[in-house]
Protein backbone atom coordinates (compact mmCIF):
# COMPACT_ATOMS: atom_id res chain seq x y z
CA UNK A 1 0.00 0.00 0.00
CA UNK A 2 1.17 3.09 -0.76
CA UNK A 3 -0.17 6.42 0.80
CA UNK A 4 -0.82 8.66 -2.31
CA UNK A 5 -2.85 12.17 -2.71
CA UNK A 6 -5.61 11.75 -5.75
CA UNK A 7 -6.16 15.04 -7.15
CA UNK A 8 -9.07 14.71 -9.59
CA UNK A 9 -9.19 17.33 -12.70
CA UNK A 10 -12.59 18.54 -11.38
CA UNK A 11 -12.16 21.30 -9.11
CA UNK A 12 -15.41 20.83 -6.94
CA UNK A 13 -14.25 17.32 -6.11
CA UNK A 14 -11.64 17.67 -3.15
CA UNK A 15 -7.95 16.27 -3.79
CA UNK A 16 -8.23 13.38 -0.91
CA UNK A 17 -5.49 11.19 0.84
CA UNK A 18 -5.91 7.06 -0.04
CA UNK A 19 -3.77 4.11 -0.14
CA UNK A 20 -3.34 2.36 -3.02
CA UNK A 21 -2.32 -1.25 -3.09
CA UNK A 22 -0.63 -1.27 -6.14
CA UNK A 23 -0.43 -0.74 -10.15
CA UNK A 24 -3.94 -1.47 -11.07
CA UNK A 25 -5.09 1.05 -8.05
CA UNK A 26 -3.02 3.79 -9.68
CA UNK A 27 -4.08 2.97 -13.26
CA UNK A 28 -7.36 3.27 -11.89
CA UNK A 29 -6.80 7.11 -10.10
CA UNK A 30 -6.08 7.96 -12.89
CA UNK A 31 -7.97 6.15 -15.68
CA UNK A 32 -5.47 4.28 -18.15
CA UNK A 33 -1.72 3.75 -17.92
CA UNK A 34 0.48 5.86 -16.01
CA UNK A 35 3.03 8.56 -17.20
CA UNK A 36 5.10 9.63 -14.53
CA UNK A 37 6.17 13.08 -13.74
CA UNK A 38 8.62 13.94 -11.33
CA UNK A 39 8.70 16.68 -8.56
CA UNK A 40 12.56 16.97 -7.39
CA UNK A 41 11.91 19.58 -4.97
CA UNK A 42 9.01 18.05 -3.21
CA UNK A 43 9.90 14.61 -3.63
CA UNK A 44 7.21 13.37 -5.27
CA UNK A 45 6.12 11.90 -8.50
CA UNK A 46 2.55 12.42 -10.46
CA UNK A 47 1.27 9.72 -12.30
CA UNK A 48 -1.12 10.77 -14.81
CA UNK A 49 -3.08 9.22 -17.74
CA UNK A 50 -0.44 8.94 -20.40
CA UNK A 51 -3.15 9.13 -23.11
CA UNK A 52 -4.77 11.83 -21.43
CA UNK A 53 -3.41 14.34 -24.22
CA UNK A 54 -4.42 11.99 -27.43
CA UNK A 55 -8.13 11.40 -25.33
CA UNK A 56 -8.24 15.23 -24.72
CA UNK A 57 -9.09 14.91 -20.99
CA UNK A 58 -10.25 18.34 -19.16
CA UNK A 59 -7.56 20.71 -17.63
CA UNK A 60 -6.12 19.21 -14.10
CA UNK A 61 -5.41 23.10 -12.57
CA UNK A 62 -4.38 22.17 -9.48
CA UNK A 63 -1.87 19.91 -10.34
CA UNK A 64 -0.35 21.96 -13.17
CA UNK A 65 -0.61 24.93 -10.44
CA UNK A 66 2.39 22.71 -8.30
CA UNK A 67 4.27 21.29 -11.11
CA UNK A 68 4.57 25.19 -12.40
CA UNK A 69 5.28 26.31 -9.02
CA UNK A 70 7.61 23.61 -7.91
CA UNK A 71 9.09 22.28 -11.06
CA UNK A 72 12.75 23.91 -12.20
CA UNK A 73 11.53 23.43 -16.30
CA UNK A 74 7.67 24.56 -15.99
CA UNK A 75 7.04 24.14 -19.75
CA UNK A 76 7.87 20.35 -20.40
CA UNK A 77 4.80 19.50 -19.39
CA UNK A 78 2.89 22.64 -19.53
CA UNK A 79 -0.33 21.50 -19.07
CA UNK A 80 -1.50 18.57 -16.47
CA UNK A 81 -4.59 16.54 -18.03
CA UNK A 82 -7.12 14.54 -16.12
CA UNK A 83 -7.30 12.70 -12.67
CA UNK A 84 -3.46 12.52 -11.31
CA UNK A 85 -2.01 10.45 -8.23
CA UNK A 86 0.90 11.90 -6.21
CA UNK A 87 3.07 9.66 -4.77
CA UNK A 88 6.65 9.70 -2.64
CA UNK A 89 9.46 9.57 -5.61
CA UNK A 90 11.43 6.62 -4.48
CA UNK A 91 9.27 3.81 -4.92
CA UNK A 92 7.96 1.19 -7.83
CA UNK A 93 4.16 0.80 -6.65
CA UNK A 94 4.29 -2.07 -5.37
CA UNK A 95 5.77 -1.96 -1.66
CA UNK A 96 5.47 0.89 1.26
CA UNK A 97 7.57 2.58 0.15
CA UNK A 98 6.88 5.66 -1.74
CA UNK A 99 4.97 7.65 0.64
CA UNK A 100 3.51 10.91 0.14
CA UNK A 101 5.70 12.91 2.25
CA UNK A 102 4.26 14.27 4.95
CA UNK A 103 5.39 17.76 4.71
CA UNK A 104 3.37 17.69 1.02
CA UNK A 105 0.45 16.24 2.69
CA UNK A 106 0.44 18.77 5.69
CA UNK A 107 0.90 21.80 2.92
CA UNK A 108 -2.18 20.55 0.71
CA UNK A 109 -4.55 19.60 3.68
CA UNK A 110 -3.06 21.73 6.04
CA UNK A 111 -4.86 25.19 8.00
CA UNK A 112 -1.81 27.32 7.02
CA UNK A 113 -2.35 30.81 4.82
CA UNK A 114 -0.04 31.02 1.77
CA UNK A 115 0.97 34.62 1.02
CA UNK A 116 2.51 35.48 -2.21
CA UNK A 117 6.06 37.18 -1.39
CA UNK A 118 8.22 39.21 -3.97
CA UNK A 119 11.60 40.50 -4.21
CA UNK A 120 12.64 43.81 -6.35
CA UNK A 121 15.85 44.20 -8.87
CA UNK A 122 19.19 43.16 -7.19
CA UNK A 123 17.77 42.52 -3.57
CA UNK A 124 17.44 38.82 -3.48
CA UNK A 125 17.63 38.95 0.29
CA UNK A 126 14.62 41.33 1.62
CA UNK A 127 11.28 39.03 0.59
CA UNK A 128 8.01 42.01 0.57
CA UNK A 129 4.73 40.84 1.26
CA UNK A 130 1.98 41.04 -1.32
CA UNK A 131 -1.20 41.35 -0.53
CA UNK A 132 -1.92 38.32 -2.46
CA UNK A 133 -2.82 35.60 0.34
CA UNK A 134 -4.80 32.43 -0.09
CA UNK A 135 -6.06 29.98 2.11
CA UNK A 136 -4.92 27.03 0.16
CA UNK A 137 -1.54 25.92 -2.19
CA UNK A 138 -2.73 25.21 -5.23
CA UNK A 139 -4.59 28.74 -5.90
CA UNK A 140 -1.23 30.46 -4.17
CA UNK A 141 1.41 28.48 -6.27
CA UNK A 142 -0.85 29.44 -9.15
CA UNK A 143 -0.89 33.45 -8.52
CA UNK A 144 3.12 33.20 -7.55
CA UNK A 145 3.91 31.69 -10.92
CA UNK A 146 1.52 34.40 -12.57
CA UNK A 147 3.65 36.96 -11.02
CA UNK A 148 7.20 35.44 -11.91
CA UNK A 149 6.12 34.71 -15.71
CA UNK A 150 4.85 38.48 -15.91
CA UNK A 151 7.22 40.04 -13.77
CA UNK A 152 10.04 39.17 -15.35
CA UNK A 153 13.85 38.21 -14.08
CA UNK A 154 14.04 41.65 -12.03
CA UNK A 155 11.67 39.75 -9.60
CA UNK A 156 11.48 36.92 -7.86
CA UNK A 157 8.36 35.13 -6.03
CA UNK A 158 8.12 32.85 -3.29
CA UNK A 159 5.09 31.77 -1.34
CA UNK A 160 5.21 31.20 2.52
CA UNK A 161 3.09 29.59 4.86
CA UNK A 162 1.98 30.49 8.30
CA UNK A 163 -0.46 29.73 10.87
CA UNK A 164 -4.10 31.25 10.22
CA UNK A 165 -3.56 34.04 12.27
CA UNK A 166 -4.45 36.88 9.90
CA UNK A 167 -7.42 38.11 9.06
CA UNK A 168 -9.30 35.95 6.05
CA UNK A 169 -10.82 39.08 4.80
CA UNK A 170 -7.31 40.67 3.53
CA UNK A 171 -7.09 37.64 0.74
CA UNK A 172 -6.62 39.11 -2.72
CA UNK A 173 -6.45 42.78 -3.65
CA UNK A 174 -3.31 44.59 -5.24
CA UNK A 175 -0.66 47.11 -3.47
CA UNK A 176 2.69 48.26 -4.89
CA UNK A 177 5.15 46.33 -2.94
Amino acid sequence: MVRSIVIPHDQARPAHVCELADLGAFQAAVDGSLEPLEIPTLDVTVYMNEDARRERRPLNVRATALWWYYSAVPTEFPLILGDVALAGSAHDLTGDSGDIPPLVEQQIFGSDLYRVQGTRGCDRHTWLDTYARFDNLFDAATWCTLFRATMGRASQFRLSSEPALFDSRSFGGEQAW
